[in-house]
């Protein structure tokens, strides 16, 4: 997953050697792009990933997820786990991913995790969202793994397995999204991949 959507040259080819016309063309098509906030422009290494602006789409608000966006409107997150094995799980189930009981209870995240892999993106799928971001796999240190994205750092300071934290941000009355900053507190000592399960 880690990578950037920026596009590299074809293999064996020279861009040197090409039309100065197209050339021109493609720099004047790159600027434009990166002045109405389509794409960042290409080479912003040290550009410093901010949150989302009001007005991206994001996952409904369910009876099942209640819970979970009411912590974040907190400013806690919150995960399930499994009262009959310990399973802890995200995103919110009916049921335990590992053992399928439906005893599953709500607990509050100390907020710290390790980041597992991200990629950058610079060409959004809706204008909505502010480039350059990076979603990103984080490990939460109670056990489980989730879809976030990175905030609060350069695009050239991300390394695979530094710490982070949890941060949030509001989007709409009432809603925060969970991001993820640096953090310079330490891994736990007992800390552990999580079990490989599905995730729906």
């Amino acid at each position: 997953m880690k990578g950037s959507s920026a596009g590299a040259a074809e293999p064996g080819s020279d861009p040197s050697s090409r039309d100065g016309q197209t050339l021109d063309a493609e720099r004047l098509s790159a600027t434009h792009r990166a002045q109405t906030g389509t794409i960042s422009p290409i080479g912003d290494r040290d550009f410093e990933l901010l949150p989302a602006k009001a007005g991206i789409p994001f996952a409904p608000r369910t009876p099942l997820t209640e819970p979970f966006w009411a912590g974040c409107a907190r400013g806690e997150l919150l995960f399930q786990r499994c009262a009959d094995c310990g399973y802890a799980g995200f995103p919110p189930a009916v049921a335990c991913r590992a053992c399928l009981s439906r005893a599953l209870r709500w607990e509050r995240s100390a907020g710290g995790a390790t980041l597992y892999s991200w990629t950058v993106v610079h060409r959004p799928v809706s204008r909505a969202f502010r480039t350059p971001y990076a979603p990103a796999i984080v490990t939460v240190d109670e056990g489980y793994q989730m879809m976030t994205c990175l905030v609060g750092l350069g695009v050239a300071a991300i390394q695979a397995g530094m710490r982070l934290r949890a941060v949030f941000h509001e989007i709409e009355p009432g809603t925060s999204l969970p991001y993820f900053s640096p953090s310079t507190a330490p891994s736990p000592p007992s800390e552990q991949e999580p079990p490989c399960v599905p995730t729906i």
